[in-house]
């Protein structure tokens, strides 16, 4: 990953909690949806959330992993 300093990682993370968090809120909707739409613009848009949105899980586990493992080098 990138790295932004100790600060712009802690910030990046956060952005990234807040996200995961709005879009677990709304999974069941979006399950719906995506099972009753027949427009494939809505579809497009959903899959395209929920691909940025592990996109997002991804780095966090990564920027987690690595701040953990900076720990134990101390």
């Amino acid at each position: 990953m990138y790295s932004f300093g100790l600060l712009g990682d802690g910030l990046l993370f956060v952005v990234g909690l807040v996200w995961c968090s709005a879009m677990f809120r709304r999974w069941r909707s979006d399950l719906d949806e995506l099972r009753t739409s027949k427009d494939t613009g809505d579809r497009v848009v959903i899959a395209f959330l929920w691909a940025v949105t592990a996109w997002l899980l991804m780095g966090m586990v990564d920027t987690t992993v690595h701040t953990i493992r900076g720990i134990g080098r101390i």
